[in-house]
């Protein structure tokens, strides 16, 4: 998939190293965040995006949807793992 994904673009393969995040304007006092509209995009990051857009369409178009539920599965033990572990030492610093 990878040669799959270079062979698109090299920033659409710069884009699954680099990582994706909505554009944001601001963050609150409360930790909320407010999201730039799409009309506000300068060009530049209109590209970024579209090439976010292409490695998602090749991942959701090759990845069958029980490869998916186990992807979840794993990513979710993982993060469970790792709450579970950080409880632990901290319980074992006190």
């Amino acid at each position: 998939m990878r040669i799959y994904i270079k062979s698109i673009d090299e920033p659409a393969w710069r884009s699954i190293l680099i990582g994706w995040e909505p554009l944001r304007t601001s963050v609150d006092e409360d930790n909320e965040v407010t999201f730039k509209r799409e009309l506000d995009w300068t060009a530049d990051e209109i590209t970024t995006t579209s090439f976010n857009f292409k490695v998602l369409n090749v991942i959701f178009a090759t990845i069958d949807i029980y490869m998916f539920k186990i992807l979840y599965q794993i990513i979710f033990q993982q993060k469970m793992h790792g709450t579970w572990f950080k409880s632990i030492v901290k319980d074992q610093k006190v």
